[in-house]
């Protein structure tokens, strides 16, 4: 590259750079993008596990209820308050399986890549080593 002159090296600085932009922009999105299918499918499920008749959903919308009894006096729109709060729960609860589940998806392509490197050093060196022995009978 250098003995073409600094204008390839200017073009590789340039195309380099915007490789790596690019990438990662693009894995900031593919993940930001896998997040949120993944917060919306968390808590549609953790949502179908709340029933209107299940005690604990009760007493967590009372609760809910109770925390703002002393701003609003009236007990519909207390009750109200008291699942709005309840959804936020749900809802941060969605996004916490859904970053882990990112993380664990970084985790398994980083594994994959690790294990395709090994492959590959490892088949390089013993191609090289048959070559060697072949050299060495030859």
């Amino acid at each position: 590259m250098f003995a073409k002159g600094p204008n390839y090296f200017v073009s590789f600085v340039v195309l380099f750079s915007t490789t790596q932009n690019v990438g990662g922009l693009a894995g900031s999105a593919l993940l930001g993008s896998y997040q949120t299918i993944q917060a919306r499918a968390h808590a549609a499920s953790l949502a179908d596990h709340l029933l209107a008749g299940d005690p604990q959903v009760l007493q967590r919308i009372q609760s809910g209820s109770g925390a703002v009894a002393g701003v609003i006096d009236d007990p519909a729109l207390r009750g109200a308050e008291g699942a709005a709060l309840l959804g936020q729960k749900l809802t941060a609860e969605a996004n916490i399986l859904a970053y882990n589940d990112v993380f664990r998806l970084v985790a398994i392509l980083a594994l994959m890549t690790a294990a395709y490197l090994f492959y590959r050093i490892a088949w390089t060196a013993y191609c090289a080593r048959q070559k060697a022995l072949q050299g060495a009978s030859a």
